[in-house]
């Protein structure tokens, strides 16, 4: 990662405010997150960095997505073009998130860049609405989802129900990097049945 072009988001300060805008105390907190206070104080005093799945279990007692702590105001207009040299970031144990887009106003798409170390985990499974698309750039990432155990290597890709208990790993020599795209499943809107309904013929 390039400093001096992507910007870090001080997560410790996006979680106070997010707990202390819900009336939370850390404690309260803490608890809802299945955290050790002491946890999420140092995460909040930007003492240590969040794994991602410490940050996506904050996120669920939230009741908010991972990607609403980039913080960035939504949009005006329905075109969004995202430069490297202004991409937030947010600083995990052992790599980072990146943003790869300002907040589109009602979108269920969450794209997101992806970077472990070499050894990094995403730490304990975690889970949440919505369905998840991988898609590995660079290295061998280890995928577990539920029971099932998938190592991608560049150009390899993966999609499931994100409800299911999923974590990642990075278990080679070289940094893993991905694209993650999360996507908020709406249940009133009317679902695609096989492949004949979306296919390539319709561009």
């Amino acid at each position: 990662m390039d400093n001096s072009t992507d910007k870090s988001v001080d997560i410790g300060l996006m979680v106070r405010t997010f707990r202390q805008k819900r009336g939370l105390s850390q404690k309260e907190l803490a608890d809802l997150s299945d955290i050790s206070t002491n946890t999420l104080s140092l995460v909040e005093r930007g003492k240590t960095s969040p794994t991602v799945s410490t940050l996506q279990k904050i996120a669920n007692a939230l009741n908010m997505d991972i990607s609403d702590f980039f913080g960035i105001e939504s949009a005006e207009n329905k075109i969004i073009f995202s430069r490297t040299t202004t991409r937030l970031f947010l600083p995990l144990d052992q790599g980072y998130l990146a943003n790869l887009k300002a907040d589109f106003p009602n979108s269920p798409m969450k794209p997101l860049n992806l970077k472990l170390n070499p050894g990094a985990n995403s730490g304990k499974p975690v889970s949440h609405k919505g369905h998840e698309f991988v898609y590995c750039l660079k290295g061998r990432l280890l995928y577990i989802v539920g029971s099932n155990a998938f190592l991608m290597e560049p150009g390899d890709s993966l999609y499931f129900d994100a409800e299911n208990p999923h974590s990642w790993q990075n278990r080679g020599s070289e940094p893993v990097e991905a694209l993650l795209i999360l996507c908020r499943v709406d249940t009133d809107q009317p679902q695609l049945h096989n492949d004949e309904d979306f296919s390539l013929q319709h561009f």
